[in-house]
């Protein structure tokens, strides 16, 4: 377990570090996919850092009909694992807090393993960052964000020209300095922190939106990557950031606060086979994960389009 509650909760040491490659990784390949001048080094920029990738394979799944369990001897068969949205949960533990007297291991309900899906709280930031910045349906504002970075990290004269001549060691490190300089809380704070007359209050949202739309960009790029790690590397951050300001969203924080401490005190069977199961793969293919929640939402569309047919 944990030592103290800082260290479990809050982004320190090597998780920070982790989550600073992955952001500067999500930089590099917006830059070189929207940069033409940078095509060049498209090569030279590496697959993702991997942090905790859930082992591939090809997942089962059994939509109808129910397997047949005797839910009558659930001893027998162990711990039971409950996915689904924030309402699911809810209503699990409203039904446990009632029966929170029972001795009887069934009638307390201590065999459910509940999780939260990560593609409902995918969604709840989604509409955290939309709701903070505002911004047309699909527009590309990430990438112009990167590409206006570079450009003026670059000060040339002529942008295409000068990305065209970078090597891969300069663009390495002109992208930290990208990172530093336009997506990282540092700068925000620094500019926070400056006398009320030298604000630009204009220059602070932009790179308020630039920190927030790049681990949004990081997280669905983890979960189709099926890298376990990264995700909750993202949900440390949202934890915090949905109880501040206007976008305070208090239920996934506390959600997630549960979820890491329930986590940290399972044994190390039990908290490998909770990440390992939180996405699912139907190809086993790589970059092909999903969230479990969102195939149960899929599940439930193609019950609702069958069953229409029918009737």
């Amino acid at each position: 377990m944990t030592e103290t509650l800082q260290e479990l909760l809050l982004l320190m040491g090597i998780q920070e570090l982790e989550l600073q490659r992955s952001i500067l990784w999500q930089v590099k390949c917006l830059a070189v996919e929207h940069v033409p001048g940078l095509a060049h080094l498209r090569d030279n920029i590496g697959s993702a850092p991997v942090i905790m990738a859930i082992p591939m394979h090809k997942t089962e799944q059994f939509p109808l009909p129910a397997l047949r369990i005797d839910e009558s001897n659930m001893r027998k068969h162990g711990l039971l694992f409950v996915n689904g949205n924030l309402l699911t949960i809810a209503l699990l533990d409203k039904v446990e807090a009632a029966r929170r007297d029972d001795t009887d291991f069934m009638e307390a309900l201590q065999f459910t393993i509940r999780r939260f899906g990560i593609f409902h709280a995918k969604m709840a930031g989604c509409r955290m960052v939309v709701n903070q910045h505002w911004g047309m349906p699909n527009t590309k504002w990430a990438a112009a964000h990167v590409r206006d970075a570079y450009r003026m990290t670059s000060k040339a004269a002529n942008f295409e020209e000068w990305a065209c001549q970078l090597s891969s060691d300069d663009f390495n490190s002109i992208s930290e300095w990208v990172l530093e300089d336009f997506f990282s809380s540092k700068v925000v704070a620094r500019e926070q922190n400056r006398a009320p007359e030298e604000c630009d209050h204009i220059f602070e949202n932009t790179l308020l939106y630039n920190r927030d739309v790049i681990l949004y960009v990081e997280i669905c790029d983890a979960i189709k990557m099926g890298d376990i790690g990264r995700v909750m590397n993202i949900f440390h951050v949202w934890m915090v950031v949905m109880m501040r300001g206007n976008n305070f969203m208090p239920k996934y924080p506390e959600a997630i606060f549960e979820t890491l401490v329930r986590i940290d005190s399972y044994p190390d069977t039990l908290r490998e086979i909770f990440l390992n199961n939180w996405l699912v793969n139907l190809t086993g293919k790589p970059q092909k994960w999903k969230e479990v929640d969102l195939l149960q939402e899929h599940h439930n569309f193609w019950a609702k389009v069958i069953y229409t047919l029918k009737v």
